[in-house]
């Protein structure tokens, strides 16, 4: 599982964006009621500049004239709506794998929100204490990125094979550390090797990206221009 967070800048008050959350067809039990948010024109509306809510495709159908989410011709959807209470950047976050974020992708093509639109993917994680290792998610940004523009390359620390071999991989838990703590435990030398191997993990997927004839912006830039370039962060 990998995380796809969707980053909404500048959405102003009646700006209603619709999202889909398409996943392989399963065959639901022929008895099992379809959603309530199953057609785009009966999404589910969410309210707020936060929360969180979970649902599921069982029972959900494929619209006529609904576009094959990530290529599958056999995906159920379901939709919510939401509409910006202020101006300002916000951010989604599903939880989901490569198809998601292609779903998503077609989605926010289809309502011209390209630009205004965001994707973060997270290439890499924590060595310890949030996600089961190895995690790197390096193929699935490329690929992603050859089709999917504006795009960021979230890393949060080496890559997995670096960091085993390390006597203190990044561990999630270092980040709540005051300098007091980190100085008093003689941890700051490890640290430093943790900050390099996440910015040579960063490097290595701008090496992909760029050889797979996709631009690369720079993390600098990332929140303060809107062409169409994959970011590398």
């Amino acid at each position: 599982m990998s995380n796809t967070i969707i980053s909404l800048r500048r959405l102003v008050g009646t700006a209603v964006v619709l999202s889909a959350l398409a996943m392989p067809a399963a065959e639901a039990p022929a008895a099992a009621p379809p959603p309530v948010n199953d057609a785009f024109a009966a999404a589910s509306t969410l309210a707020g500049d936060s929360g969180k809510v979970a649902s599921r495709t069982v029972g959900a159908s494929k619209e006529p004239a609904e576009p094959n989410h990530a290529g599958n011709p056999g995906g159920r959807s379901v939709w919510f709506a939401w509409t910006a209470p202020a101006d300002g950047q916000y951010r989604f976050e599903t939880i989901g794998d490569l198809d998601t974020l292609l779903a998503c992708g077609d989605v926010r093509q289809a309502l011209g929100l390209t630009e205004a639109v965001r994707f973060e993917h997270h290439v890499t994680e924590a060595y310890k204490s949030i996600v089961r290792q190895p995690y790197d998610r390096r193929a699935d940004v490329v690929r992603a990125a050859s089709s999917v523009p504006n795009i960021s390359a979230k890393h949060e620390g080496g890559d997995a094979a670096v960091e085993a071999r390390r006597d203190h991989p990044s561990d999630i838990f270092d980040y709540f550390q005051s300098l007091e703590e980190i100085e008093r435990r003689g941890l700051m030398t490890v640290l430093q090797t943790n900050y390099l191997d996440k910015h040579a993990a960063v490097n290595r997927t701008a090496v992909a990206l760029l050889a797979a004839g996709i631009s690369v912006r720079p993390a600098a830039l990332l929140h303060g221009s809107r062409e169409r370039a994959s970011s590398a962060a």
